[in-house]
């Protein structure tokens, strides 16, 4: 989202909602992989919508509303709605939208070394447990950051 509340490409190239508004079809970018390296494509969305909603957290909540994900071809998701949600594309570019490597959902090993396909990575030689955390470039992102790196966050 800019900071003018327009949705613009980022990880989905394009989207189109259906005439019935009951699905969403997702166009997603063919130059990204995860910090892991594992590729990020319509199943590893697929992977992500399911993880959320079965978690039953804020996330799955965001994207109550998404009944089924597919995966058609390597670059494309489609959402079925069970009923038009008109938030749904604004959710998709915040919480809903945050995509983590498949291979690392549900693991441990994720909620202390996230694995996703943004501009940073923990830092894990300069992170403090319950102090500190230090990020450092992701020098595999596929966009570009006119932002420094970040040194810390609590």
């Amino acid at each position: 989202m800019e900071p003018d509340g327009e949705l613009a490409p980022m990880l989905a190239e394009s989207w189109e909602l259906s005439e019935d508004r009951l699905s969403l079809t997702l166009q997603l970018r063919e130059d990204v992989t995860f910090s892991d390296g594992e590729p990020f494509n319509a199943e590893a969305v697929k992977a992500n919508i399911e993880h959320f909603q079965e978690a039953n957290g804020p996330m799955g909540t965001a994207l109550k509303a998404v009944e089924s994900v597919s995966a058609p071809e390597e670059f494309t998701a489609v959402l079925e709605l069970s009923e038009p949600d008109p938030s749904l594309e604004m959710r998709l570019s915040t919480a809903g939208g945050f995509m983590g490597s498949p291979a690392a959902l549900g693991t441990d090993e994720v909620t202390t070394s996230p694995v996703g396909s943004g501009p940073y990575v923990v830092d894990e030689t300069r992170t403090v447990t319950g102090s500190r955390i230090a990020f450092s470039r992701n020098e595999e992102y596929w966009g570009s950051s006119s932002r420094s790196t970040p040194s810390n966050s609590a």
